[in-house]
């Protein structure tokens, strides 16, 4: 049975909370790391979060979804063969949607970026797509266990003996977590 709109939207709405989670407080420290500066950096933070919960990373899913149907992997493929595979998606769209996401951010910041700050960053968040990419596909499931009812392959069975209400409460310090290391890397990082 298809789920109903309010369903795929809370799927959405949680399958996107978990994965930035898991990528924003790394992405940020990644342009910081390499230059990229501090108010373009933080304005593509922004635009991606945004865009995330406004389709973007819906998008992303069914791109993903897409590529592993088409060669043949399921949650009950093994773990190395999705993770190859979602780091490697992962890398592509990183690659693909970085640089729009710096020249977006540069109309709305009082700093410029430059070829060579766009070209490193994009490259950047490509090779951090490929060398963690099932990091934030894992935590899209992670979260959908912790927030909603059903069950997942890669998650251990323990998390389904919590309660309610201390699964809520892991999502929300995970979630208050990213958000505080994502404040003190841009707080820290000195002009």
């Amino acid at each position: 049975m298809e789920p109903n709109l309010k369903t795929k939207l809370t799927h959405h709405f949680v399958d996107t909370t978990g994965n930035l989670v898991a990528s924003t407080p790394i992405l940020a420290g990644l342009d910081l790391l390499v230059g990229v500066p501090e108010d373009i950096s933080l304005k593509s933070r922004y635009l991606g979060i945004t865009t995330g919960f406004l389709g973007v990373q819906y998008l992303t899913r069914i791109i993903r979804n897409y590529s592993r149907k088409r060669q043949g992997i399921t949650t009950k493929s093994k773990e190395s063969t999705q993770h190859s595979h979602d780091r490697l998606n992962a890398s592509m769209i990183a690659l693909v949607s970085s640089p729009f996401s710096y020249l977006i951010a540069e109309q709305f910041s009082n700093q410029d970026v430059s070829n060579l700050e766009i070209l490193v960053g994009t490259l950047t968040r490509a090779g951090f797509g490929y060398l963690a990419g099932g990091i934030a596909t894992y935590s899209e499931h992670g979260f959908r266990d912790l927030l909603c009812e059903k069950k997942h392959e890669r998650i251990p069975e323990e998390v389904y003996t919590l309660r309610k209400s201390e699964r809520i409460s892991l999502a929300a310090m995970f979630t208050a977590g990213s958000i505080a290391l994502t404040y003190a890397m841009y707080y820290l990082h000195p002009n």
